[in-house]
């Protein structure tokens, strides 16, 4: 048992090292060139259980899970695809509950449990007074209320209390690098895939549904990127080279949000490395007039932006518009995420209002505006805490998702939009609190 010990520390040492997120990457790169997704998917979560087992900290798993679910959006219908895994679910319970059983004596609470609570009791009120028993019990309902509500606040416990005594283990760092390699995976993806429908289409756009999800996941590490552009600014490229490969993917939202986070990661840069402050200045003044450009281009062009606003069927301002119905018809607690109406949804999904707050307003009613309000309240509080250079580029990373879910699902995806926000702010609040009593009195 002795010998044992040191052998699991080398084990964990290994495990949470730089040369294991690099590993991760090329393991994920060799999976979707060979287009293994399929086989390697249950071999990479046997392979993080294994992890769990043995190591206290939930980001020693983060980046590779964020990969995980990058390359399983590759498979053909993913969400069906993935249901051929489903056999997994018994080993995932019984490995997070050993993973408790082995590291957690004492639980702590955390300043952001109550907004937790709250979102759950919202999203469980949500149309149990004005959709039918059928509806509201629906499998697409169960899944979203019950992750985006109680297993949220479960993720949320999850995460406060495997951070909370890191020791020297860097959290802020590790996020970073997370969201920064994921970027460089997602990357990768689009040009493969680019590649592969050159070659046998000859043109280089990418699937539409896919690239839309994948060029939301990278919008995550333009802010990452520069982060690290502080130290050593040619990591400003690796930015520049994640919004280029956008257009690719044809999707609007991560184009428009990606060009936005460019040019607000390049205002922070500015702001934090004044050594080339200057030339940080000259680069966003030039992408400014590119995007003025741009978006005069769009705007003359016929289907060109006005198409993200279309107002025919299904059409995004019909769709807000019936999300206002929706509230006027129940006001206090919404028509319910189970609330389909005349609309065809495919599998574990609901009705989107592709807008995040009108989402809130027309599936929650005034008792969801309340809980996720205490929410945003909370999460201002922490992004606006301390002005250094990593809490600020958390909040960007957020707000990429934030902008993003004004026109696409976003936040009201569990996976992985939610649970990264929350680990997000869950990161920001840890740091927060560490650096307040730090701080003599």
């Amino acid at each position: 048992m002795q010998r044992l010990v040191p052998c699991m520390d080398k084990i964990r040492a290994a495990i949470n090292s730089p040369r294991a997120t690099v590993a991760y990457f090329l393991l994920a790169a060799l999976t979707v060139t060979l287009s293994i997704e399929q086989y390697v998917i249950p071999l990479w979560i046997l392979w993080l259980l294994f992890v769990l087992l043995i190591e206290k900290n939930f980001l020693s798993i983060f980046f590779p899970m964020l990969l995980l679910n990058a390359f399983a959006l590759r498979t053909a219908g993913h969400d069906l695809a993935l249901m051929r895994h489903v056999w997994l679910i018994v080993p995932v319970l019984a490995a997070i509950s050993l993973h408790f059983v082995i590291h957690y004596r004492k639980f702590v609470r955390g300043r952001q449990f109550w907004s937790h609570v709250a979102l759950s009791v919202a999203l469980v009120l949500g149309g149990a007074f004005s959709i039918s028993a059928k509806e509201y019990f629906s499998a697409d309902a169960l899944y979203y209320v019950g992750l985006l509500g109680p297993g949220m606040l479960f993720f949320y416990l999850w995460f406060r209390n495997s951070l909370e005594d890191a020791g020297a283990y860097d959290i802020k760092e590790k996020l970073m690098e997370s969201l920064y390699g994921l970027g460089f995976f997602c990357f990768y993806s689009i040009v493969d895939q680019a590649i592969r429908n050159l070659l046998a289409h000859g043109t280089v756009n990418v699937p539409y549904i896919w690239g839309n999800d994948i060029s939301v996941l990278m919008l995550f590490a333009i802010p990452a990127a520069l982060y690290y552009a502080r130290g050593r600014y040619a990591h400003l490229i690796s930015a520049f080279l994640f919004v280029a490969v956008l257009p690719l993917t044809r999707s609007y939202a991560g184009i428009l949000v990606g060009c936005g986070m460019l040019v607000l990661s390049l205002g922070y840069l500015a702001f934090y490395r004044k050594k080339t402050r200057a030339l940080t200045l000259s680069l966003l003044g030039g992408l400014c007039l590119a995007g003025i450009a741009a978006f005069v281009f769009l705007c003359v062009r016929a289907g060109g932006l006005s198409a993200l606003f279309r107002a025919e069927e299904n059409g995004r301002l019909s769709l807000l518009a019936e999300a206002w119905r929706n509230f006027c018809a129940s006001p206090v607690f919404g028509a319910g995420l189970g609330e389909k109406g005349d609309a065809e949804v495919h599998f574990l999904a609901i009705k989107w209002t592709h807008n995040y707050l009108m989402q809130i307003v027309g599936s929650l009613g005034l008792v969801g505006v309340a809980a996720y309000g205490y929410q945003m309240y909370l999460r201002a509080r922490l992004a606006l805490a301390k002005r250094d250079a990593f809490t600020v580029a958390a909040t960007l990373t957020y707000l990429s998702l934030f902008f993003v879910s004004m026109l696409q699902p976003g936040e009201f995806c569990p996976m992985p939009y939610a649970t990264m926000a929350v680990m997000i702010f869950t990161v920001l609040e840890i740091n927060a609190e560490k650096e307040k009593n730090a701080t003599p009195s």
